[in-house]
């Protein structure tokens, strides 16, 4: 009996485990305390909050094995990054009560997620079009960063200051850009994101 229970857990360990890296082990967690928060509050944004950390999750997963597909799997990555902090938004707009925006938002993130997929298979080398890209990205997240601060600026509180900036950093690899940025920073953006989120919650 014990001979066949050491073969069996040999076998188990023999199977191969990737590894997470520490952005991707972030986003992990983060969406797991997310999921644990909303079965607590049962909040609508918190919901949307938790799909935001997966698609993140993806976005970060789907370029751990480059290979002859490299361009399909930045498209994938591109455009679920884009959803990501689309999704943030919304859960931002239904926090603040913000009905009017979801509309819009709506459409934008179709239309940059179509963006997203077609400039990275068709024009990946292009910097115009990369830059229309970053830009529009961080258009939506400026939005929703103004409007989470505009709705909570009488109450001086951190959460909210935190995760409007973390918001506004979050950001797509583009190299030679992003190994400028100090080592580690995606990471603490990532964490801060989805701590000052949870710091909102509690305060309120």
């Amino acid at each position: 009996m014990n001979l066949s229970t050491f073969s069996a857990w040999h076998a188990v360990g023999d199977i191969p485990v990737p590894r997470l890296s520490p952005q991707e082990s972030a986003a992990l967690i983060l969406l797991a305390a997310s999921l644990l928060v909303f079965r607590t509050f049962r909040e609508r944004y918190l919901l949307i909050w938790t799909l935001g950390w997966l698609a993140y999750f993806v976005s970060r997963w789907t370029l751990r094995e480059p290979g002859s597909t490299a361009r399909y799997l930045m498209a994938i990555s591109q455009a679920e990054f884009v959803l990501a902090l689309c999704l943030f938004a919304a859960a931002i707009f239904v926090y603040t009560h913000s009905r009017q925006l979801m509309l819009p938002l709506l459409l934008i993130t179709a239309i940059l997620i179509g963006y997203a997929v077609a400039r990275a298979l068709l024009w990946p080398d292009s910097i115009t079009l990369r830059a229309a890209l970053e830009i529009s990205y961080r258009i939506v997240a400026l939005t929703a960063a103004f409007q989470l601060v505009r709705c909570r600026w009488a109450r001086w509180e951190l959460g909210p200051w935190l995760l409007s900036a973390s918001l506004v950093l979050l950001h797509l690899p583009w190299l030679p850009f992003t190994l400028r940025l100090p080592p580690g920073f995606s990471l603490m953006v990532c964490l801060l994101a989805g701590l000052s989120m949870l710091l909102i919650v509690f305060d309120d």
